[in-house]
């Protein structure tokens, strides 16, 4: 098992980079300045994000991440492998049928222990540094998913992309909200040199594989084979280590009523965050409308000629309002 945890170490860090090494400064004013300010804006180019910290501009879009962090990304997979057919494929080929069935008949979504044990480490990663947030390590989720399926298939992964959709998502969240991604905002405000000097900071390191994180995922480190998942344990070893194998006897009703209580949770955070984002970008669409409708009726009252620029605008304006329908933004 030690090899195997090298391999997919390496085989995040090998397209990760910097990301995993992002030390465990924070500044918490500046992370809130950054996400207060975020706005999203769109070019012939692309869409990036924006943002005033300390009176200095900051602008971020997937080549600049990709230009602080050595991001590199070649997508490789087939223009079939969408994101709900990755998904898909991950649960399928990389899920215990028998726990994914059990909660299929149930009509729920499957927490994120029905993934078989290597898979289950990339998913500990992406919900503590890609992708993170306050209750995503009970619930699987589809762009986790996406991502796993991705990296054990020999995939790339657009991981600026990631990010920047995942800071666009808290930004447009009108209700309280974790702030992620403070260490990675480190970099960034250093990278656009946004003063740091005498300013309050906290120390919060990134935690990917450590001793702890790997017995939540029942992972344990025997004295001849180094680190093996439970069910790869001999009896032996599971005896000396004082660990329950898997056919030990089933929890008690209490706990595992405590167990569904809690899945079920998870899930309906995860809704709520759907619900909220849904909410920030029909605010959206509807301030986008107002404008419109308000340039529209102050040029006929003023009885004056539409010009060029002014169909233009008018054009960008409708174009915006039919880009922002998706309730998923996409940043490629």
């Amino acid at each position: 098992m030690s090899e195997n945890l090298s391999f997919f170490a390496k085989l995040v860090k090998n397209n990760c980079l910097r990301l995993l090494d992002l030390g465990d400064t924070i500044y918490p004013r500046h992370v809130r300045l950054f996400y207060a300010n975020l706005e999203v804006k769109t070019t012939p180019s692309g869409i990036y994000l924006r943002s005033l910290v300390k009176n200095v501009p900051i602008t971020l879009s997937r080549a600049v991440l990709a230009t602080i962090f050595g991001l590199k990304f070649i997508n490789t997979a087939p223009s079939s492998l969408t994101r709900h057919r990755a998904k898909d494929l991950c649960l399928s080929e990389f899920a215990c049928p028998q726990k994914l069935a059990e909660y299929k008949s149930k009509n729920k979504a499957p927490p994120y222990h029905v993934l078989l044990p290597e898979p289950r480490l990339l998913h500990y990663v992406f919900v503590r540094v890609l992708y993170p947030k306050d209750h995503s390590k009970e619930a699987t989720n589809a762009i986790v998913l996406e991502s796993i399926y991705r990296l054990v298939s020999s995939y790339s992964m657009d991981y600026a992309s990631l990010i920047m959709d995942h800071m666009y998502r808290i930004g447009s969240t009108h209700r309280a909200h974790p702030l992620p991604y403070g260490n990675l905002l480190t970099h960034v405000f250093q990278h656009f040199q946004v003063p740091l000097d005498s300013e309050d900071s906290l120390s919060q390191p990134v935690p990917i594989i450590s001793g702890a994180s790997l017995k939540t995922l029942r992972f344990y480190k025997t004295e001849t084979r180094g680190w093996q998942h439970v069910s790869d344990l001999t009896p032996a070893e599971a005896t000396s280590l004082k660990v329950s194998l898997p056919d030990a006897p089933t929890p008690s009703p209490i706990h595992a009523a405590l167990t569904e209580i809690h899945e079920t949770l998870a899930l309906l955070r995860h809704q709520q965050d759907q619900l909220q984002l849904d909410i920030g970008l029909l605010h959206k669409r509807v301030e986008a409308l107002i404008h419109l409708t308000s340039f529209v009726h102050r040029g006929a009252r003023l009885v004056v000629p539409f010009q060029t620029t002014d169909i233009d605008s008018a054009t960008q304006s409708a174009d915006n309002i039919i880009r922002s329908t998706s309730s998923v933004p996409h940043f490629r």
